[in-house]
């Protein structure tokens, strides 16, 4: 599990992680993001607001992925859609 805030960090597709993408390929293990704490700071009292982006989180860092070339640097993780990555993880496989 990946956290979708890299905060201050490379994002993902960044090529010094090309070895943790190789490694969930040549393992075949699933990728799967976690929103994390909310961005209180941004928010205030508007719980609204977290409550509408949340899923938006969870999915942006496969969708820098994929837009970015990782599953076409590794293609033996089959990347879902961004809309089907919603409902499930990304999957490495050999």
């Amino acid at each position: 599990m990946i956290p979708a805030r890299w905060a201050g960090y490379p994002p993902y597709h960044d090529r010094r992680y090309d070895k943790v993408w190789a490694a969930c390929q040549d393992l075949q293990m699933p990728v799967h993001t976690h929103v994390g704490a909310a961005p209180q700071e941004d928010y205030g009292e508007h719980l609204g607001i977290y409550v509408t982006e949340v899923r938006w989180w969870g999915v942006r860092p496969l969708w820098f992925a994929l837009w970015s070339g990782v599953f076409e640097r590794f293609p033996g993780c089959a990347g879902e859609p961004p809309s089907a990555a919603r409902f499930g993880p990304a999957t490495c496989s050999g």
